[in-house]
């Protein structure tokens, strides 16, 4: 795979179901989840049981970072499968490290998939700064950047970024609204 053939899924995916729903979605592709019974700093996994795809979820988080989480897990089931099998009936991705290819691709079909790119564009021309980007639309900025970065590359839009995310951004923030941005 890569960030492209992740970014056509998520669209592919937006446009069969009308939905950037990653819960719905997830439903609608027989992905079963579990949530974890007990608190625990995973924030998410996916995983094949017995050749079934599972979301495990943390039910303690706030549910925009449960969205963000289902996202970028689905990313993993749709994308990622084929390495699961590979690997053993059970594998677990470190949720958005950046430093491989695997969660990189994660990272950008969830971006692709959460965000509208007019809503995007319409925010930026409005002078929203990146940090009232994320606030307005509820996520990290470092997941914005990810999607902006993609939105540059394909020439959707044309602005100066800051770097790309620090790797594992989203194993680092806790679950306050402070870490919104």
């Amino acid at each position: 795979m890569s960030k492209s053939d992740a970014v056509v899924r998520a669209r592919r995916l937006y446009n069969k179901y009308k939905t950037r729903d990653p819960f719905i979605l997830a439903r609608k592709l027989g992905i079963q989840f579990v949530y974890f019974q007990k608190r625990t700093n995973l924030k998410g996994m996916f995983r094949l049981v017995n050749n079934v795809p599972f979301i495990f979820l943390n039910p303690f988080l706030k549910e925009y970072m449960q969205r963000m989480v289902c996202a970028h897990e689905l990313g993993h089931a749709l994308l990622h499968r084929q390495i699961c099998k590979k690997e053993g009936q059970l594998v677990e991705f470190e949720l958005f490290d950046i430093k491989t290819s695997v969660e990189l691709e994660a990272n950008v079909f969830a971006s692709e998939l959460l965000y509208d790119e007019d809503d995007l564009i319409e925010y930026m021309e409005n002078g929203y700064s990146l940090v009232n980007v994320a606030k307005a639309t509820n996520t990290n900025v470092n997941l914005l950047l990810i999607k902006l970065n993609s939105m540059n590359e394909n020439g959707n839009m044309h602005m100066s970024l800051p770097e790309m995310p620090r790797s594992g951004f989203m194993g680092r923030i806790s679950d306050g609204d402070e870490t919104l941005y």
